[in-house]
């Protein structure tokens, strides 16, 4: 999406993506930096679960295992909780299609975005939904209730409400598959790339130049001369 709104067609990535999480990426990130055979740009969540909340353990692991001095491989940490923080809401809109659970979801990513708040849909956790039971009085993470409960009451939402409905606002542990499958392979970047808000477009912007720089290569070219 980056490389087509700087109008640059002529460039295509190229790269060989690697899964896993947690101890799996930190072990295979070392390896591959220890032995200097292979470019390597690694994207991992921050896991942060409100403004301003610590990195979580893979974050932290992984700068502190990167050597910024190496110029094989570059660790970036993501400016919000998770890759599926960075999906915009029409697309999870679209996603969603007649699941009640996954329209109340929308329909409170919309509220915030209303409220004037659409930064807090950085750190919400779009799996799992509002996670109610750390928002109760006697809390085990007073910060991360403070954080959400402000957030709430600035989009005028009563706790009560939400709890009542039955919902946990969340859009389920395959959401990310189920965008990717039913949307993203469907449509070109434009599209996609006209969806996104403001509040998300510094971070697109930024991992989107930062994967074209590491991964941009040339179509097939055949030169002739006399």
């Amino acid at each position: 999406a980056w490389l087509c709104r700087q109008g640059n067609r002529a460039l295509t990535l190229r790269l060989e993506p690697r899964g896993g999480g947690g101890e799996t990426v930190s072990q295979e990130y070392k390896t591959i930096q220890r032995e200097k055979a292979r470019l390597c740009l690694c994207i991992v969540d921050s896991d942060s679960k409100y403004a301003g909340a610590p990195l979580g353990m893979t974050a932290k692991h992984l700068m502190a295992l990167d050597q910024p001095s190496s110029p094989l491989c570059q660790c970036v940490v993501l400016r919000v909780m998770e890759t599926e923080n960075l999906v915009p809401v029409g697309v999870y809109e679209r996603a969603s299609g007649r699941d009640p659970a996954r329209k109340a979801a929308v329909w409170l990513l919309c509220r915030m975005d209303e409220a004037g708040i659409s930064d807090a849909r950085k750190y919400y956790d779009m799996k799992r939904g509002l996670r109610m039971e750390k928002l109760e009085p006697g809390s085990r993470a007073p910060a991360f209730r403070e954080y959400w409960l402000g957030v709430l009451s600035a989009m005028g939402v009563q706790l009560a409400d939400l709890k009542q409905s039955g919902y946990t606002y969340g859009f389920g542990d395959r959401i990310l598959r189920d965008v990717i499958e039913q949307l993203l392979l469907r449509n070109g970047p434009k599209e996609i790339d006209s969806l996104v808000c403001a509040a998300l477009r510094p971070e697109w912007d930024r991992v989107g130049q930062c994967v074209a720089h590491w991964c941009c290569g040339m179509p097939a070219m055949v030169l002739a001369g006399a």
